[in-house]
């Protein structure tokens, strides 16, 4: 049968000392509640607050722990306005208020049946995700700790489009004649315990081939991992993408991914489990994809002698597309080339709200001279549906006159495809 729901304790949390900000952070916690569904609310007065965050429940000993934070505007604080926080779990709501006291507190909760004191730090809007949240006892021996908890929440872009993130962190200690000092202030970061980074696949796989991979690297500085894995949009484990064994300080996830996936920008989550941290680590792998897309305007332009090396550029010239990725293939007549012919594409340059790319081959005079060879770059774009999926542009010598450049349009129309 089902596990009877507990519904939860819940507790206001208020910033300590004086603020100085236009803000301030008032937070809510809720405990010892199950199951895990949880849902909280602010308001003040009638009206509904927004600006809030809330963590993802965190399971401890049998029962669930859930954080809430919110700002508010710090004249309504000072002026000792009343704001609620209602924690809504099945059909049950509890609440708890916050109001500015008259005195100076901390934010923290003292329970002084259990001798228990409890401590809450919240960090906002930072970027990377990646950080740590230590805890000091300034003075005297170190408190016994009970038990100290940390949890993150993915949240709002900045104006960068860079992602922001948030994290809590709840610390449980006994007391023993209880009396502490405050300090605030930021010490300098230490190195993170796990370095995560996703690369996407490769244009050419995902252009040309229709499908390609995505890369996890993992890089673990201190400890070790327990787990890794890749989930899908809907945070559900994907089969076969776990590893639990042997793992080593540096790991590589490789995922399987399709072209229509990779257009649609679907989601993909790296996740990464550490022995010493509560919560994995997750790293979102998402392709941008754009509203608009624009083809590309491909030309071959005429080919550049170089007397003293005996060599000959043929330069392919990619403009006006978007998004940026872009994949340019040379053909000798109609096979890709091999590794005797020198070929470069520059990186994608952004121009008036759209791209270009120069591609070069560079072949040996008897190379370009052969009669009847025709070289050609083939463009491939998110934006060509055509059957060949790509754009072809080529060029020949022509012994009868050196200057006469054949630029052929090798489209097929859609029409002559029958």
């Amino acid at each position: 049968g089902t596990a009877t729901a507990t519904v939860p304790n819940v507790f206001p949390l208020m910033p300590c000392g004086p603020q100085s900000g236009d803000t301030v952070t008032l937070g809510c916690l809720a405990t010892g509640f199950t199951p895990s569904s949880l849902t909280f609310s602010w308001t003040q007065g009638s009206n509904s607050l927004e600006n809030i965050i809330q963590y993802p429940s965190i399971l401890k000993n049998d029962r669930y722990l859930g954080i809430s934070q919110v700002q508010v505007s710090r004249q309504d604080w000072d002026a000792k306005k009343t704001f609620q926080c209602a924690a809504t779990h099945g059909r049950e709501r509890r609440t708890a208020y916050i109001i500015k006291p008259r005195k100076f507190v901390s934010n923290f909760s003292l329970d002084e049946e259990k001798q228990q004191a409890s401590f809450y730090c919240f960090a906002k809007d930072f970027s990377p995700r990646t950080h740590e949240i230590i805890w000091q006892k300034v003075g005297s021996e170190k408190a016994s700790i009970l038990d100290e908890t940390s949890v993150f929440s993915e949240g709002r872009n900045d104006t960068n489009g860079a992602k922001l993130y948030s994290a809590a962190s709840l610390l449980t200690v006994l007391i023993d004649n209880f009396s502490f000092v405050l300090h605030s202030g930021s010490a300098g970061c230490t190195q993170a315990a796990v370095d995560i980074k996703i690369i996407g696949p490769t244009y050419r796989d995902i252009l040309v081939k229709q499908s390609g991979k995505i890369t996890c690297q993992i890089q673990v500085n201190n400890g070790q991992l327990e787990r890794i894995f890749w989930e899908n949009e809907d945070n559900v484990e994907m089969a076969g993408t776990v590893k639990n064994e042997g793992l080593k300080k540096k790991e590589e996830l490789v995922l399987d991914i399709t072209y229509n996936e990779w257009h649609q920008g679907v989601e993909r989550y790296c996740v990464v489990q550490h022995k010493d941290i509560l919560f994995p680590f997750k790293i979102q792998y998402k392709r941008q994809n754009s509203e608009h897309v624009q083809r590309p305007s491909v030309f071959m332009l005429p080919p550049v002698e170089h007397a003293k090396k005996k060599e000959v550029t043929l330069t392919c010239s990619v403009k006006d597309f978007f998004p940026e990725e872009v994949f340019v293939a040379w053909l000798v007549d109609d096979d890709v080339v091999d590794s005797e012919y020198k070929t470069s594409t520059t990186s994608p340059v952004e121009k008036e709200g759209s791209y270009l790319v120069y591609s070069q081959l560079t072949l040996t005079d008897d190379q370009w001279k052969q009669s009847g060879v025709v070289y050609s770059c083939a463009v491939y774009h998110e934006s060509i549906t055509n059957s060949t999926r790509s754009i072809v542009r080529s060029i020949g010598f022509s012994t009868a006159d050196k200057n006469n450049l054949v630029n052929l349009n090798l489209n097929i129309s859609e029409k002559c495809k029958a």
